[in-house]
């Protein structure tokens, strides 16, 4: 059922002062940010996904970096069990930003110390996944995952938010898109050749940590 003018209104106010709240929160965190794309379904057929966004996400929080997702299931979830695995003295290693009207799993994740944010709007939870970012690490998912993906590349290009590289993950499943990308995209002169510069595709736990940690400036 679709809400009426007043719960819109109602909706779009409630998400100004999260976004407010989240603004002033965020202030508070003196270390990188690295936020995490993927799909919210890990069948039994993607195990390793399961396994790699783990391991890359324990390595990121080891290395003192503050892990960000969307909050829900899947990619988004593994990557909070990854980061949690590590000493959690010195705060938050986790952000989870969720959608209240999406009833996102978010006791399922399973750290007590992770910082849980549920806002109103989409438009609130792309506002600040994408807003306190230093690099994007998207892995593969569906049309959410890939929407959000082309929103922060739209943002990039038109420099609404400072220049920041956007890491994907595995060969297999972007190298397809990159190829169309190339030919329908830059060939055919709808877009510009620098902008297939702000990706860098990585096909392996080592080489996801070592791009991410050099985009954050920890070398």
């Amino acid at each position: 059922m679709k809400k009426s003018c007043c719960g819109m209104l109602w909706d779009t106010l409630v998400s100004m002062f999260q976004m407010m709240y989240a603004r002033i929160r965020f202030l508070s965190f003196n270390k990188p940010i690295v936020t995490i794309f993927g799909g919210h379904r890990l069948t039994e057929r993607k195990q390793q996904l399961r396994k790699d966004i783990n391991e890359i996400a324990y390595q990121l929080a080891s290395c003192d970096l503050m892990i960000m997702t969307g909050g829900g299931g899947g990619i988004m979830a593994e990557a909070h069990r990854g980061a949690c695995r590590v000493n959690q003295d010195k705060g938050p290693v986790a952000i989870g930003i969720s959608v209240k009207a999406l009833n996102e799993p978010r006791g399922q994740i399973g750290c007590k110390d992770r910082l849980y944010l549920t806002v109103h709007t989409l438009f609130a939870r792309k506002w600040i996944l994408m807003r306190f970012s230093h690099v994007f690490f998207f892995f593969p998912g569906g049309f959410g995952t890939l929407d959000e993906f082309m929103e922060v590349m739209t943002l990039l290009k038109l420099d609404r938010m400072d220049k920041r590289k956007i890491v994907l993950y595995n060969k297999a499943y972007w190298q397809g898109f990159l190829a169309w990308a190339q030919k329908e995209l830059v060939d055919s002169e709808f877009s510009y050749a620098e902008e297939m510069k702000y990706f860098i595709l990585v096909d392996s736990v080592q080489e996801a940590v070592a791009e991410l940690k050099q985009c954050c400036g920890c070398v």
